[in-house]
């Protein structure tokens, strides 16, 4: 139904032919209350239906209360994403939600979230027991919220992603994050791109990453970072590898921090040190010369 004119009748007569696919997407639609009921009547009479996505709907405080007994339902995946759910609108959603609700994916990108909102958030890792994804990019969330989300996470939580990206986490307690990761057993993949870290953030995070034996990728693009980070990614590196060598089974991890103010001598510096190991450096930087794109 994406960016159609649609109405309760159209929604409703649906429902039954999505079924078979699982997926119900009205995104781009402004869904008036009626509108709103026809979505929930549709998911409840449709036992096939495992993810609903609504991004940029629009969705007032009474919409996102009637959607909450849906959602509670599903059990693949809900996607908000660019709705205003701030102050008041994301409580309005979640205080509904029990616990035991068996959603894999949510996603609040680009919905105006700050640290105030983050406490609601942070109940998902109770409700949502089953929750592998959470992606909370281009929020206003700061340093103090992120920390709320990583110290809510759960020990033995399923949680495989997690996505901050385009967040301004400047100030970012390193230490404690790395720790709160340590209970993330299943964590496979953490987005601080575009963050405003600093190079004291990382270098108190990476040495508590050692050990975390699903992890595969860890995004640092585009942050305020320096070659100082470099021998702390490569102590990382040289540690996950003795780890291997005691035949402990440690995923491949990649580190990205493309767009970092690295020189050349440090780059050579450190790719002698992580030479043997399994573990990959992601430096990519791209130059336009004379009209030339090169890396």
């Amino acid at each position: 139904f994406q960016k159609c004119s649609t109405s309760s009748h159209a929604i409703s007569a649906a429902a039954s032919w999505i079924s078979s696919n699982g997926i119900i997407d009205v995104s781009n639609i402004r869904l008036q209350p009626s509108e709103t009921a026809a979505l929930v009547y549709a998911v409840d009479q449709s036992p096939g239906i495992h993810s609903l996505w609504l991004t940029q709907c629009g969705l007032t405080e009474e919409s996102l209360s009637a959607l909450a007994g849906t959602i509670h339902q599903l059990k693949g995946s809900a996607l908000l994403n660019r709705n205003d759910l701030s102050k008041t609108r994301l409580y309005a959603l979640l205080r509904h939600i029990p616990s035991g609700t068996r959603l894999t994916d949510v996603s609040f990108s680009e919905c105006q979230l700050t640290d105030e909102d983050v406490s609601y958030v942070a109940r998902l890792f109770k409700q949502c027991t089953s929750l592998k994804r959470l992606n909370l990019s281009s929020n206003s969330i700061g340093p103090t919220g992120a920390l709320q989300i990583f110290n809510s996470i759960p020990p033995n939580s399923p949680l495989e992603q997690l996505d901050l990206m385009s967040n301004d986490l400047c100030g970012l307690d390193g230490t404690a994050v790395g720790l709160a990761l340590q209970r993330a057993e299943q964590l496979k993949a953490v987005d601080f791109s575009n963050c405003g870290l600093r190079d004291d953030s990382v270098e108190n995070m990476l040495p508590h990453l050692s050990s975390l034996v699903q992890i595969e990728k860890l995004a640092l693009d585009a942050n305020n970072l320096t070659g100082k980070i470099l021998p702390v990614v490569a102590d990382l590196f040289r540690k996950r590898q003795q780890t291997r060598l005691m035949k402990q089974n440690l995923q491949t991890m990649g580190i990205n921090v493309c767009g970092t103010d690295i020189s050349e001598s440090q780059l050579s510096e450190c790719a002698e040190s992580c030479s043997q190991t399994d573990d990959v450096l992601h430096t990519l930087k791209f130059i336009l010369l004379e009209g030339k794109l090169n890396s």
